[in-house]
């Protein structure tokens, strides 16, 4: 089944239905209500629909989902969590090789001593923390010696500030200090929730020239892991505006540091948007408080391609750890399903916001990895 296409243009009447899995999408109480509450804003937009898109009770826009805006962008479109995402590995074995109890119980229990559910001991200084969100994962270059040649296969290179035309400045006047100190602790996090590692095997190739270019064969194994920004994505995500997902609890824990972060930053000018419940809170970047709500947006973007890049680090030493030898594993793609990018859409310029939903990069953005130019981006 193909993915759902609206097009919603300003002085056209009635919707554009390609197609949707489940029905007429105008026949779903769900959609019109969402639908209902885009249009009251006067906003131009289009809306792109995958087969499995849904609407999730706790979240203010559908799930499996981009929504472009014309000039002007809201945190509420996407999930609260920047940059969740997964990385693909692949090995240099077949899956019988790995699929021993030895091998998994193995790694898996090196695995977790090095990323754990939660972290007593920091495994970053502040300083560092500061160098990833401005850096993202080439960061991790510098502070933990890690192999740069695998950033060509990230998108945005792990780092979204060089495919922006924002600069995140001061961090610390865009981020609360409790966050940045959080931060230390909750990096190498892989999360709880829908967030996984596994082992796969490749069972079919239906490609062979493409399977040949990303040296990919019948037989072999792989890890797919799926995981985001942690708790500096999450947070971020409700400190700059109010969302339904956000429980009692932790809106009560939140409030004092929300409170004293933006007072200090503007005093009540812009609160509403912070605190308002059920306005989706359209901003424009040209609006000074909007371009740090992006800064600190994309911050946590960065820390998220950061997370997995040291986690991909991590796998591979407990690999070597099962194996006792050198592990020649690659990266073939990282990619975040929740992101807000300004972008081309049909030769105009909106502001594109997936939930649970990839970005398929243009070639333009892929000079830097000659594979990914020639046969396309691997999603």
């Amino acid at each position: 089944m193909g993915s759902c296409i609206i097009r919603m243009n300003h002085g056209m009447t009635g919707n554009q239905i390609i197609d949707f899995s489940s029905g007429k999408l105008d026949e779903n109480t769900a959609y019109k209500k969402f639908l209902r509450k885009l249009e009251k804003t006067g906003k131009q937009f289009k809306i792109a629909l995958m087969p499995d898109a849904h609407i999730k009770p706790k979240l203010e826009s559908p799930s499996s989902a981009a929504v472009a805006i014309k000039d002007s962008f809201s945190l509420k479109l996407t999930s609260p969590s920047p940059n969740c995402g997964m990385a693909f590995i692949q090995l240099p074995f077949s899956g019988k090789e790995v699929n021993k109890e030895t091998i998994l119980t193995g790694f898996f229990s090196n695995f977790c001593q090095q990323i754990p559910l939660d972290r007593k001991v920091p495994v970053l200084d502040r300083n560092q923390v500061l160098k990833i969100l401005k850096e993202g994962a080439e960061a991790l270059v510098d502070v933990f010696g890690i192999n740069q040649n695998q950033l060509k296969n990230y998108e945005f290179e792990g780092n979204i500030f060089k495919y922006t035309s924002t600069n995140p400045g001061d961090i610390h006047s865009i981020i609360p200090e409790f966050l940045i100190d959080l931060s230390q602790y909750r990096f190498g996090i892989l999360g709880g929730g829908n967030h996984f590692l596994k082992f796969q095997e490749i069972e079919d190739i239906y490609d062979s020239a493409v399977a040949a270019a990303f040296n990919m064969e019948q037989g072999q194994a792989s890890i797919l892991f799926h995981t985001g920004s942690d708790a500096i994505g999450s947070l971020i995500g409700r400190i700059y505006t109010q969302r339904k997902k956000t429980s009692i609890k932790m809106n009560v824990r939140l409030l004092p540091e929300k409170l004293k972060f933006h007072l200090r930053q503007s005093g009540f000018k812009n609160i509403k948007k912070y605190f308002h419940p059920s306005s989706l809170n359209f901003s424009q970047e040209q609006e000074l408080f909007s371009q740090d709500v992006l800064n600190a947006y994309y911050s946590a973007f960065n820390f998220g391609y950061a997370n997995r890049f040291y986690i991909f680090d991590q796998i591979i030493k407990s690999l070597e750890n099962v194996f006792k030898s050198t592990i020649d594993a690659k990266l073939l793609v990282d990619m975040s399903h929740n992101s807000i990018c300004y972008e081309k859409v049909e030769n105009e310029n909106y502001w594109v916001h997936r939930h649970n939903a990839l970005r398929i990069a243009p070639n333009s953005e892929l000079d830097h990895n000659p594979v990914f130019l020639k046969y396309g981006h691997p999603l």
